[in-house]
């Protein structure tokens, strides 16, 4: 999850009003690393959650089991259909080409609450940090809350700004933007062509409950002062995260977004061949969340086969490739830049295209078999002679 690193009214907070909510597939972050998550593509992170149970529940059964030889046939069938699973979900590898990117992390201070932060000083880091561009980019990608204007950031000193680093670099430039308003704000991705143009953008879907909007804000305020965390609340945006641009059609999510993976499906199915991630998580002052973050940008790319671009204004910033191998990392705190050639996909895994609905199905299938057994009528037993 993020903090605002920077931007006042903009990420997630650590703090009182931090929720820390992640859904139940986040379970499957602790196996991102393990056999079980090459099953990622087929059913995703409820699937992998599945079979991490379910062979924990086939080890304890095999050693409590009184009756030794049918938890065995039980294990074996598990194994088989687990092994089963896994060359089920191997990705149709339609590649698409290549894109030179490059990750832009501006470094600087951990742990400063929004309010206190000097979003200037953010947004002057990262520009620092891009005069060392190199040349024949295709792609560059600053991290969320990396410019806050207010209003609409067309036609201000800062798109202008933006508009020149991307004739200068020739490549798509897409940056996190915060558009303050009175008492709202919003969250957008925003895309810059190598004409200086605007030429698409994406708002957050997926607020952040006491971190971008406080729910019943009004009850809140007569309770707690701790309110004034979040001044603003967030404008909810709509529809899947997706990127027209020179590049090519790229996806996006936006910091805690990475979390949830209907958003990265949803963005994908929408034509990104690959995912970027711009987020932010300067607020809180260990690596905890910026290296979960990491693990579901992994997750992501296994399930989806998409690269994916995460980048941070002070870390965690990574370049991840389909299989889910961090193949760049960047520091906490420390200005980075990382580039490389990084491959494009076309083609849709089984669970882009299916999303979490036949996982759901079969756990429905399985909590019925069970009553339904009991109810058969049993042949009754035959005494002996």
């Amino acid at each position: 999850m993020d903090g605002p690193g920077g931007v006042r009214g903009a990420g997630e907070r650590a703090g009182p009003f931090s929720l820390r909510r992640l859904p139940l597939p986040g379970t499957a972050l602790g196996q991102v690393d393990g056999p079980l998550a090459a099953a990622a593509p087929l059913g995703g992170s409820l699937l992998v959650v599945g079979l991490a149970i379910g062979a924990g529940a086939a080890a304890t059964g095999l050693a409590v089991a009184h009756q030794r030889a049918r938890a065995l046939v039980l294990v074996a069938a598990l194994v088989a259909l687990s092994a089963s699973a896994v060359a089920l979900a191997a990705p149709d590898d339609a590649a698409a080409g290549h894109l030179q990117v490059a990750l832009v992390q501006g470094g600087g201070p951990r742990g400063v609450p929004a309010v206190q932060s000097d979003e200037q000083a953010v947004t002057e880091r990262l520009f620092d940090v891009s005069e060392e561009l190199p040349a024949g980019l295709d792609l560059v990608l600053w991290p969320e809350s990396s410019i806050l204007v207010t209003g609409p950031v067309a036609g201000t000193a800062e798109a202008d700004r933006v508009a020149a680093l991307a004739r200068r670099t020739g490549a798509t430039v897409v940056a996190g933007v915060t558009e303050s308003g009175e008492t709202t704000f919003r969250n957008a991705a925003v895309a810059w062509g190598p004409d200086g143009r605007i030429v698409d953008r994406y708002e957050k879907v997926h607020r952040v409950p006491f971190g971008e909007y406080i729910p019943a804000r009004g009850l809140f305020e007569l309770i707690s002062e701790m309110t004034a965390l979040v001044p603003r609340d967030a404008i909810p945006g709509r529809g899947p995260g997706s990127l027209a641009t020179p590049a090519g059609a790229l996806g996006v999510v936006i910091s805690y977004e990475v979390f949830f993976s209907d958003r990265a499906r949803a963005a994908v199915t929408a034509g990104g061949q690959l995912l970027l991630v711009p987020t932010n998580a300067a607020s809180y002052t260990t690596e905890e969340v910026p290296a979960t973050e990491v693990a579901a940008a992994r997750m992501r790319a296994r399930e989806l086969d998409r690269t994916v671009l995460q980048a941070a204004p002070t870390g965690y910033t990574a370049i991840v490739l389909p299989d889910g191998r961090v193949v760049a990392q960047g520091g906490l705190g420390t200005p980075e830049l990382l580039t490389g050639a990084v491959p494009l996909r076309t083609g849709l895994t089984p669970y882009a295209r299916t999303g979490d609905l036949p996982v759901l199905l079969a756990v429905a299938a399985a909590l019925l078999v069970g009553p339904a057994v009991r109810w058969l009528p049993r042949r009754p037993r035959r005494g002996r002679p």
